[in-house]
């Protein structure tokens, strides 16, 4: 998607998201492009997610198996009493 920058106007765009799927149903990221004093083009790349699908399938919640600060943070607090 290609936006056409017009002279005086403000944009916000929010770039580099990933993720998805996205109410169109793509998996995608995004990423933008900015021409200076033309456009803004707004750009979709699909990737490989058979990965991490597999992994949710295996495990049921990714959560579960991996570490994370919550869970790094819980073990602390639990030292600490």
């Amino acid at each position: 998607m290609t936006v056409p920058v017009q002279s005086g106007w403000r944009y916000w765009v929010r770039n580099g998201t990933v993720g998805g799927p996205y109410l169109d149903g793509n998996i995608t990221s995004h990423w933008a492009e900015y021409r200076f004093r033309e456009s803004i083009i707004l750009h979709r790349e699909s990737y490989d997610t058979s990965e991490i699908e597999a992994d949710i399938r295996a495990h049921h919640h990714l959560m579960t198996h991996r570490d994370t600060w919550q869970k790094k943070l819980l073990q602390l607090l639990s030292v600490q009493k």
